[in-house]
């Protein structure tokens, strides 16, 4: 009782699959099921939905990454058709180095729950370490593209434009849960934006 999504290299070749419990279905088990690693199939090294996504991101020169499958096929529906999936794993240095092949721009757009904010700012560390533009996509309201996509897919669309570049981003969040005129707090606000 999985859906199966297969994995593509850049080529379109399938080198593995990713299995998703279906909606419904009992979550007690792993919500996701990836092939394991092969010798054609690197987690490390793979970008969901590359191998249709690749002229679009060199034509835009850019990229929007996104975490899952579902939210790739959401994107793609709403006419977002540069749009990559990291696949379940946190971003590598490897896989900025393909996306740097197409486009020096990263939009990201992770859920908007405390393991996607982690993810953003890890991926955006690693993306600024190889010298790549990075804005954020947030959304007004959905966990992530596919349920945005599921109510209003213009929603998505206006999310995708009106992103921020990430330092103005992460200044901006940790102005919001600091109070500057506690020293204390104050300095924890300097430290946060120093790491």
């Amino acid at each position: 009782n999985r859906i199966m999504f297969p994995i593509c290299d850049g080529m379109g070749k399938v080198i593995g699959y990713s299995a998703r419990v279906a909606p419904g279905d009992d979550e007690s088990q792993a919500k996701y099921i990836n092939t394991p690693e092969t010798s054609v199939y690197h987690k490390s090294e793979v970008l969901y939905g590359l191998h249709l996504a690749k002229q679009a991101i060199k034509h835009k020169d850019a990229v929007l990454l996104v975490e899952g499958n579902m939210d790739v096929i959401a994107s793609h529906q709403a006419g977002i058709n540069n749009t990559v999936a990291v696949s379940g794993t946190a971003l590598t240095s490897q896989q900025i180095d393909i996306l740097k092949r197409y486009a020096k721009n990263i939009q990201m757009l992770f859920d908007m729950d405390s393991a996607g904010n982690q993810a953003l700012r890890r991926s955006a560390d690693l993306a600024f370490a190889k010298d790549v533009e990075v804005s954020v996509v947030r959304l007004g309201e959905g966990k992530d593209a596919a349920d945005v996509v599921q109510k209003d897919a213009s929603k998505l669309v206006l999310a995708v434009e009106a992103a921020m570049p990430a330092m103005e981003y992460f200044f901006q969040a940790a102005t919001s849960e600091y109070d500057l005129k506690d020293p204390q707090q104050k300095k924890q606000f300097v430290q946060e934006l120093g790491q």
